[in-house]
């Protein structure tokens, strides 16, 4: 009984580090392809730093909020 749970807890941890380094090498194999589709390194320094940003979070928009607007060009129907 002990042996079973030791083996299968070796071939867990064995699946685990499989899919890290699927993982990692997938990552080194899409920095790979970036670095050779780029022009030259300048242009794959800019590519990567817009790939790192992360995109602004939007507010949701309420119709208070567009009323509270000066700017708006909406006005409110009664």
């Amino acid at each position: 009984m002990v042996d079973t749970i030791i083996l299968c807890g070796i071939i867990l941890f064995i699946i685990a580090l499989n899919i890290v380094e699927r993982h990692k090498a997938t990552k080194r194999e899409d920095d790979l392809l970036n670095r050779l589709m780029a022009k030259d390194f300048t242009n794959y320094v800019q590519g990567t730093k817009q790939l790192k940003k992360k995109p602004k979070q939007k507010k949701d928009i309420t119709l208070t909020g567009l009323l509270e607007k000066p700017d708006s060009d909406i006005l409110p129907v009664d």
